[in-house]
């Protein structure tokens, strides 16, 4: 799903696209799928992740 709103973006026309404008995009499309079980799908992801991965730089 990420490669595909990446592409949409303009990324295959050689224009860089920023986590600034790629979040936002991404989070509309995963709202825009009504997927009825997306929070159950994050909380098993989260438990999956490295806690040390969390933090930010």
């Amino acid at each position: 799903m990420g490669e595909c709103v990446h592409k949409a973006m303009g990324s295959l026309h050689g224009k860089e696209v920023s986590w600034d404008d790629f979040l936002p995009s991404l989070s509309y499309v995963i709202v825009e799928c009504n997927r009825p079980h997306i929070l159950i799908e994050v909380e098993y992801m989260m438990e999956l992740l490295e806690p040390s991965w969390l933090g930010g730089e």
